[in-house]
């Protein structure tokens, strides 16, 4: 059985991509639920990438009710990080940046 903190942070997780994939869907860009909120974008690219948070809601519901899965969801957490730690660091998301965006602009709050 999972640890009470662990579940909860898993069903946390669930409710949290549960978030991100409706904001995805309907352009909702707000700096938690969005990596680079405040870069151009493409509709339907949001539109694809509402999607993906499928595949991580299923894999944390799981993971918080059956405990073998645990070491896949924490990993799966684990790889997401360090990939997007990576894209923020990348010269490439620095081509897109205006002057004013740091690197670090998922973990900026919205200047709105």
């Amino acid at each position: 059985m999972n640890s009470p903190p662990l579940k909860y942070g898993l069903l946390a997780g669930v409710a949290y991509f549960c978030v991100m994939a409706v904001a995805h869907y309907f352009g909702i860009k707000q700096s938690l639920l969005f990596v680079n909120y405040d870069t151009s974008f493409y509709a339907y690219q949001d539109k694809i990438i509402s999607f993906t948070p499928v595949s991580y809601i299923a894999l944390f519901y799981s993971a918080a009710n059956h405990p073998a899965i645990d070491p896949a969801a924490l990993f799966a957490l684990a790889a997401t990080i360090l990939g997007l730690a990576s894209n923020n660091m990348s010269d490439a998301l620095a081509t897109v940046l205006k002057a004013d965006q740091g690197h670090l602009v998922s973990f900026r709050l919205n200047r709105k």
